[in-house]
């Protein structure tokens, strides 16, 4: 499931930006830049980007020369206690700007994943809010009741 939500938000949702591209890398000075970049990128958050409420060194650096260079970046978290834009705001904070659109996390990917194979479905999820929200603003049916419940999310 993750692993095919990713593949569509690294291929740019249809616009055709893929990330398997690759292209020359070029050094500024300083330290040697690689010698092969790729298109786009995925960074997990917590403990690669930041930690706790401090961006880790460098990593503010990275993502502005990679999107400097025209690079597409894309940050990830198996937390499912935020959604997307709870990330973005975070990162703003932290100085590192980024649309909710590039951060993918499992309340992304549950709800994308419910909507493409069970759209009809009426979940019971045992979950914390974000997870919740994101079902109710994809119109997907919540229930308690044991009779109407045909999937069980506990995250």
């Amino acid at each position: 499931m993750v692993a095919r939500e990713f593949q569509t938000v690294l291929a740019g949702e249809g616009r055709g930006d893929s990330m398997v591209q690759r292209s020359e890398a070029r050094s500024s000075g300083g330290l040697e830049a690689p010698g092969l970049l790729y298109e786009g990128y995925v960074f997990d958050l917590d403990g690669t980007i930041y930690l706790g409420d401090e961006l880790l060194p460098g990593a503010k650096r990275l993502i502005l020369k990679l999107r400097e260079l025209g690079k597409r970046v894309i940050f990830l978290s198996n937390n499912p206690t935020k959604d997307p834009r709870m990330y973005a705001e975070k990162l703003g904070k932290l100085g590192l700007s980024t649309p909710a659109s590039e951060i993918v996390n499992t309340v992304v990917t549950m709800t994308r994943w419910l909507l493409s194979n069970h759209p009809e479905a009426t979940v019971f999820p045992i979950s914390e809010e974000p997870l919740k929200n994101s079902l109710s603003e994809a119109g997907i049916r919540m229930s308690e009741n044991p009779e109407e419940i045909d999937i069980v999310i506990a995250s």
